[in-house]
């Protein structure tokens, strides 16, 4: 079956009814002559909108929405006052509740990543009284420094609580020559305070056990042995060849190399209830390595670890439908209908039940004359409530009305008005 077109600059085609495009190749192009080759599905365009399968129980578990808030209630029950009288599975939560931490909160991360890369950049290539001519380099960095550059870490980001610098066994000397046994930096902000910052060494009194922690033992024996993973980075650093600063030039151990991890590879812990600790409420804490160069044998050997933390009630809650292999805690416990609606996360709703929206879905349209296209959660979710109670509600109410499009409609006296129109205008002359 061969076809025969004038054009032969680009091959042609033509969808047919089963939405299949037909791909048209030449064979001759003296003669122009064509022939159909195998058919080409088109492509499904991206849909922004999510489709879920309507369905019973297919986009709520109704378990796990009882389960949502007895565990928001438990998160308000504990505070500092009555932490103490609670045991210590009580004070943990199960890893899905902070699901998506690491995206929201990935700035909070970085910043003890920043940390780690400067102390692995110092520990591996200062060489403690070295001298390059005229000038002294190498001078020691001092436990002030290090206070110092926690305490700019939780200054810089309101939802940092708490920053910390965790020292293993016998890894710091301080500008004296001093070795400590342990040695840990910690600043964060008391309770009820925004601005205000305080700090405290963590290897003191009761706190000495820090390095018995879940965070600190899991990073401490990821990196026992193997450092395969950390990242080569190269430094090309220069010095002033005079006092006035009037040359640079490039300093003899040019280029310098050190080795670092990645933000992937640090550490988010389950969230937990800091009672024994500094900031006495609900925290999740990110933790990362760093490494220097100790001993003779001039080896690369795991430091310490540097961490941050932020307050759980920061963190939003996503209750929209997922997957079934999503580790969140709180999917599948949005209360739209989903006949008519799908649910949208709002952000920066905080650690809340109700922090989404449910928008008509296409083919329907909002049916309230108001400032809003879309119901909000905490409506349907206090609606909901009131319909379990038996008290009067609107829930079945609130859902989007199937959509109708405006009608033509017309009228026989206007019809025969226009059609005598030019004999009206007519007479009229």
């Amino acid at each position: 079956f061969n076809l025969t077109y004038t054009n032969n600059d680009y091959d042609d085609g033509y969808y047919d009814n089963n939405d299949s495009l037909i791909i048209i190749n030449k064979v001759n192009n003296a003669n122009n002559e064509y022939q159909l080759d195998d058919k080409k599905k088109r492509e499904r365009r991206n849909v922004d909108t999510p489709f879920y399968t309507v369905g019973v129980g297919t986009v709520f578990d109704a378990d796990r929405y009882f389960e949502v808030q007895r565990l928001i209630a438990h998160v308000r029950k504990v505070t500092s006052q009555n932490c103490h009288l609670m045991t210590p599975d009580q004070l943990i939560l199960p890893g899905e509740v902070s699901y998506g931490v690491e995206k929201q909160f990935e700035m909070v991360g970085r910043t003890a990543l920043r940390l780690s890369h400067f102390l692995s950049a110092y520990y591996q290539n200062n060489v403690v009284g070295e001298l390059y001519g005229s000038l002294k380099t190498g001078f020691p960095i001092n436990r002030f420094q290090l206070f110092g550059e926690v305490f700019a870490n939780v200054l810089s980001n309101f939802d940092i609580v708490s920053s910390g610098i965790f020292f293993d066994y016998q890894m710091f000397t301080d500008h004296d020559g001093t070795t400590w046994d342990l040695f840990a930096p910690y600043a964060y902000k008391p309770q009820l305070a925004t601005q205000a910052v305080e700090a405290i060494d963590m290897s003191i009194n009761t706190y000495r056990d820090y390095t018995e922690k879940s965070w600190f033992r899991t990073l401490k024996s990821r990196w026992a042995s193997s450092r395969q993973s950390l990242e080569r980075i190269t430094a090309k650093p220069f010095i002033r060849s005079d006092v006035n600063g009037s040359q640079l030039q490039r300093y003899f151990t040019f280029p310098i190399y050190y080795r670092v991890p990645h933000y992937e590879e640090g550490y988010w812990t389950q969230p937990y209830f800091d009672c024994d600790g500094m900031v006495k409420d609900w925290v999740i804490t990110y933790a990362t390595p760093f490494f220097g160069v100790i001993g003779e044998e001039k080896a690369l050997r795991f430091m310490g670890v540097v961490t941050t933390s932020v307050k759980l009630t920061s963190l939003d809650i996503n209750q929209c439908p997922q997957s079934f292999y999503t580790p969140n805690f709180f999917k599948n416990t949005a209360r739209c209908d989903f006949r008519s609606t799908y649910c949208k996360l709002i952000p920066r709703h905080y650690f809340l039940s109700g922090s989404y929206k449910c928008e008509c879905r296409q083919g329907f349209e909002y049916p309230l004359n108001d400032r809003t296209w879309y119901f909000h959660g905490e409506m349907m979710e206090r609606e909901y409530q009131l319909m379990l109670a038996g008290k009067p509600n609107r829930y079945e109410l609130l859902r989007c009305r199937q959509g109708i499009a405006n009608e033509l409609t017309y009228s026989i006296l206007l019809v025969f008005a226009l059609i005598n129109l030019p004999m009206i205008v007519i007479y009229s002359v």
